[in-house]
């Protein structure tokens, strides 16, 4: 017996015609439109692999090239000259805040500059202090210059307790993770003698960053890796009480810092 519908399909109309062939020709172009994007944008997108690619090998010559200035910057003149440009302004500066809290502190015939780099901060306000440094360049060009130097490491201060009268360090900590850092800070208070004093030195970060762009961009390109805000800079100190801190401005650059003092 033959299959059959019980009744004959419907006859189609125009209208519906015209439907089913714009619905066919809408679907194409969908298709096509697909079609040519997928062509358009694979090229592109493994073009942006392959920048992806390229930014890591850019970034990886960056690192390089951060590391060869890092080593240009031991060399003592070179040093110097950096300080000189990106600092601009900062010696006068420095020099006179040291002095003005020189006038606060008792007088010291032995006295240390820990972190001390080629020559002293101190020689230009009249001290003349034992250096010491890890970079044997820097000790080599200290001990020509003015006197006693010695190869060390801040964490681990080669001297005897209360060996000095007075212990100083000027942009050292920015160098040291937290824990080196409070550990450098607890030997100096080690080998300063009662009655002594620490003095400390350090650049932190600009706040607000955006009102001292200048100062913000140098701060990030510094080799020290620990850069600090005051606040963090501050919670290393005060794991001792009698710390005395002020920050300041001290480069044309809107470069900033803290000074802080403790008497023994």
């Amino acid at each position: 017996m033959a299959l059959c519908h019980s009744e004959p399909f419907a006859p189609v109309t125009l209208s519906e015609t015209k439907g089913l062939d714009l619905w066919l020709r809408v679907n194409s172009a969908n298709n096509l439109i697909k079609s040519i994007a997928y062509r358009s944008f694979t090229p592109l997108m493994a073009g942006f692999r392959m920048t992806n690619r390229d930014f890591l090998r850019v970034h990886q010559r960056s690192g390089m090239i951060k590391n060869v200035v890092y080593r240009l910057l031991e060399i003592p003149w070179i040093y110097r000259f950096s300080q000189f440009i990106l600092a601009s302004g900062g010696d006068k500066a420095l020099i006179k805040k040291i002095k003005q809290v020189l006038k606060q502190l008792p007088p010291a015939s032995r006295v240390l500059d820990v972190g001390c780099g080629p020559s002293s901060w101190l020689w230009r306000v009249g001290l003349y202090p034992v250096g010491l440094d890890l970079s044997f360049a820097y000790i080599l060009t200290f001990s020509q210059k003015a006197g006693p130097a010695v190869t060390g490491s801040a964490v681990e201060l080669p001297f005897l307790d209360g060996s000095f009268d007075s212990v100083w360090s000027i942009g050292l900590l920015h160098h040291l993770p937290d824990g080196e850092a409070r550990r450098a800070v607890s030997e100096m208070i080690r080998i300063c003698c009662p009655g002594g004093y620490i003095v400390i030195f350090d650049a932190v970060l600009p706040e607000p960053a955006w009102q001292r762009p200048v100062a913000k961009i140098i701060r990030r390109l510094d080799r020290g890796r620990f850069m600090r805000t005051q606040l963090d800079l501050e919670s290393i100190l005060l794991q001792h009480e009698g710390w005395i801190c002020e920050r300041f401005s001290y480069s044309l650059t809107g470069l900033e810092g803290l000074l802080c003092r403790f008497l023994k």
